[in-house]
């Protein structure tokens, strides 16, 4: 499977949230903004009220000793090779939730996401079980407090990327016989581009 892509990745997490509580995810929010979100408001105001239920998903690639080993293979082209890297991404992913369903939706997710659904395995991204748990964190706005809880997860997701090599055709080769072997033993001295051989 192909390396996916941040707007793949969005749009797998945003399904699987939306069917994970209970949401229509294909259906057509209009003007009106979706309880899962993507992004933040632009201008920094929350664009919800303290009564409302949201969650927000944020990712990036996490830290981890998997991502380093890589698994390499060669496959002929003609006359050229193809050089295939695989490997392991490990995604951090955070969710936000908001409203007085916030910490239980959360909960509800993580137990939904820990069962690794369908519609994440068949884009290749597998859970990576853990325990971390839901944090119930109030934050204070314009005097208010809103009802606020946060949930992070690891998924390993796999990395393919392909290396077009080129066959060598044809190398140039110079041949100087006047040349001598240390010891001033008669030699020929073969030049390949900036390497030189001697021979004996």
């Amino acid at each position: 499977m192909a390396t996916l892509k941040r707007t793949e990745i969005e749009t797998a997490f945003y399904d699987a949230v939306m069917a994970s509580l209970g949401y229509d995810q294909d259906k057509d929010y209009g003007s009106k903004k979706p309880p899962v979100r993507l992004t933040y408001p632009a201008q920094g105001q929350p664009d919800w009220g303290v009564n409302d239920d949201v969650v927000f998903i944020l990712f990036g690639d996490a830290d981890d000793d998997s991502t380093q080993t890589v698994d390499e293979t060669w496959e002929n082209s003609g006359d050229d090779l193809v050089r295939h890297h695989k490997g392991n991404r490990v995604l951090q992913m955070s969710f936000v939730a908001y409203g007085p369903n916030g910490y239980d939706n959360l909960v509800t997710l993580r137990h939904k996401l820990m069962d690794n659904p369908k519609l994440l395995k068949d884009k290749g991204i597998n859970v990576v079980p853990s325990g971390n748990s839901v944090t119930y964190a109030p934050e204070i706005f314009q005097e208010m407090w809103w009802q606020r809880a946060d949930l992070q997860m690891q998924f390993n997701a796999a990395v393919e990327f392909d290396e077009d090599v080129r066959a060598i055709n044809t190398v140039d080769v110079h041949i100087n016989t006047d040349k001598k072997m240390p010891g001033g033993a008669p030699g020929a001295i073969t030049q390949l581009g900036d390497l030189t051989i001697q021979k004996s």
